[in-house]
């Protein structure tokens, strides 16, 4: 997702996608004051700036430095805390790329968003450190240009540019103005099939000046075993119980004289007992009980 909407915006979108995207990355993500700290020297206090946040997802960005925020961000829904994200400011440590990790039971997953601006400072420093990065899956985001030497940095992390299902424009300017380009790039691995292809949604541009992108990544062979499907899991078993018994159950009323078990072969083991009263015809009658 590109071009951070507005804060309301933003909070609206983190409740509408919550069910349907595992990870959002954000380039430009609305920066506001949430409040204000108490300060003893200041009535007013200071301002405390941050992103929009919900219960739902992780909210993952690189702190502020020299009064600097960030032009990205990452949302992980919590569904995959099990696989510990993490951005990995040891790899690279700039505020404008992200390199968030998924650590499954085979392998990493690196993914990467990137906001590069008119000058390209982080294509250059990804050009000037590319033998220390590692593979990616994905590298996504605001790009701000077209050259050779962004599709010769994608082939050397292993990556391709992937044109979407739907090609269009990806910035429209507010300005009508100004002509609008197609600067959201993402690209993935070679082996991605036709089927995941990215996909410009439009319907989810909201005021923003940037069209959403949308990847359908594979991240791990083994399903990904979350409380939700747990639950869901215990639920469906709990059901094929319950109809099973209640398709083949039968309703017994046990009484005092009952003897719905007690048959002719009970009745002359019991009484060639009575007249013997010898332990082998009591063993008889106990096993034809049974």
């Amino acid at each position: 997702m590109s071009r951070g909407p507005t804060r309301s915006a933003g909070d609206y979108v983190l409740e509408a996608l919550k069910d349907t995207f595992d990870i959002l990355f954000i380039q430009e993500p609305p920066w506001r004051t949430i409040r204000q700290t108490v300060l003893t020297t200041s009535e007013e206090g200071n301002d405390v700036v941050g992103v929009p946040k919900h219960p739902e997802w992780l909210y993952m960005v690189r702190p502020p430095t020299n009064g600097q925020n960030p032009h990205i961000m990452a949302y992980v829904h919590q569904w995959l805390v099990l696989l510990h994200p993490s951005i990995q400011r040891d790899i690279i440590d700039h505020h404008d790329l992200l390199v968030l990790s998924l650590f499954t039971h085979h392998r990493t997953v690196n993914l990467l968003n990137v906001y590069s601006d008119n000058a390209h400072m982080v294509i250059n420093l990804m050009a000037w450190e590319v033998n220390m990065l590692p593979a990616f899956i994905y590298m996504g985001g605001d790009f701000n240009c077209h050259s050779e030497c962004l599709m010769e940095l994608a082939l050397d992390v292993r990556l391709e540019w992937v044109c979407p299902s739907n090609p269009g424009l990806t910035h429209i300017p507010h300005n009508l103005d100004l002509a609008g380009s197609v600067i959201d790039l993402v690209f993935t691995a070679p082996s991605a099939s036709a089927s995941d292809l990215p996909r410009l949604d439009l319907d989810w541009r909201g005021p923003s000046d940037h069209v959403p992108i949308s990847t359908l990544l594979s991240i791990s062979e083994i399903e990904i075993q979350v409380s939700c499907m747990i639950e869901a899991a215990a639920i469906a078993v709990a059901e094929v119980f319950s109809s099973t018994w209640n398709a083949h159950a039968k309703e017994i009323v046990v009484m005092g004289w009952s003897r719905s078990w007690w048959d002719d072969d009970c009745s002359l083991a019991i009484t060639r007992y009575w007249e013997s009263w010898d332990p082998a015809d009591w063993k008889f009658f106990h096993k034809t009980s049974r």
